[in-house]
């Protein structure tokens, strides 16, 4: 094996990330290794574009469900903000004026809050390009100064399993690509919290990554190969800064149901490469059909009741 091929190989970046998750300065550390190293920041144009394609459809299907309060009064929460806040500049940009946006450490960098406001009116309509160009950029990337004229409250380390806001006062909850990187006790927990948090006819919207997200550096690798290992052997590849969960679309359909939420609408695709056979799936996931197996993305639409 080359040096270079060793670089590129998913168990490398998996014992990096797992040795910087040790690091009493993780966050800072990791920010340098993603914008210097791997090159993933700042996001690329491609998954700003999917991005913006999201954010629309968070917003239409709160508007199908629960549209009965308008964009512009309504309370929005999301959990898992990640280093730029694209998604809350989407929102806000097409109507959204209150949004409390949380995630467990701090990693908004205001340089990148600024790099994504630049790019994206780009991928907008004229409507939401106004609203953006209502945001002016601090020259010093303030970042409390950004987040008010968003209209966000950015609260970081912040908890979503216990936000400390009122029962029943969030309109509409969403998450992009954030689930799949919570234990399964922990979404319990979340999903306990969001019920309490929501008020009567108020809707949750989330995307899920399910498929194997080392697969995106390693091209070497299907996007179904973290379903070789046990739950010992995947736990010694991830820590906090790479974890993903590897639940499959039934065990989040379950985890729904059993905190009392109902399915209004659901989309799931099997995506990216499959070189699996079931021979070479774990025990673990022997139990789900191949169909199930091969599920890589999930949009869902839930409800209180």
């Amino acid at each position: 094996m080359t040096r270079t091929s060793i670089l590129r190989d998913w168990r490398t970046k998996a014992v990096l990330q797992k040795g910087l998750s040790l690091l009493p300065s993780a966050g800072r550390v990791n920010y340098v290794f993603q914008r210097r190293i791997t090159k993933t920041l700042p996001i690329t144009d491609a998954k700003l574009r999917t991005s913006a394609e999201g954010a629309k459809r968070h917003l239409a299907a709160y508007e199908q469900h629960a549209g009965d309060t308008p964009l512009g009064e309504a309370q929005l929460f999301e959990f898992g903000a990640g280093w730029d806040l694209h998604n809350p500049l989407l929102f806000f940009a097409h109507g959204v004026n209150h949004q409390t946006v949380v995630d467990l450490f701090r990693f908004v960098r205001p340089e990148l809050v600024m790099d994504a406001l630049r790019r994206l009116p780009a991928l907008v309509d004229d409507a939401a390009r106004a609203r953006l160009a209502s945001v002016t950029p601090t020259p010093t990337a303030d970042l409390d100064a950004l987040t008010e004229a968003l209209g966000v409250v950015y609260q970081a380390p912040a908890d979503a399993r216990a936000t400390n806001l009122a029962n029943g006062s969030i309109d509409f909850v969403t998450s992009s690509s954030v689930l799949e990187h919570i234990p399964r006790d922990d979404i319990a927990s979340i999903l306990r919290e969001l019920r309490r948090i929501l008020r009567p006819g108020g809707v949750c919207s989330f995307f899920i990554d399910a498929g194997d997200h080392f697969a995106r550096f390693d091209k070497s690798i299907a996007s179904n190969n973290f379903l070789r290992y046990s739950e010992k052997q995947w736990s010694r590849f991830v820590a906090d800064l790479s974890y993903h969960n590897r639940l499959r679309y039934p065990q989040y359909m379950e985890l729904f149901a059993q905190a009392g939420f109902t399915v209004l609408s659901e989309e799931h695709w099997a995506g990216g490469s499959w070189e699996l056979d079931r021979a070479q799936v774990h025990s673990d996931f022997q139990k789900f059909s191949d169909d199930d197996l091969a599920i890589t993305a999930i949009h869902v639409v839930l409800t209180p009741g």
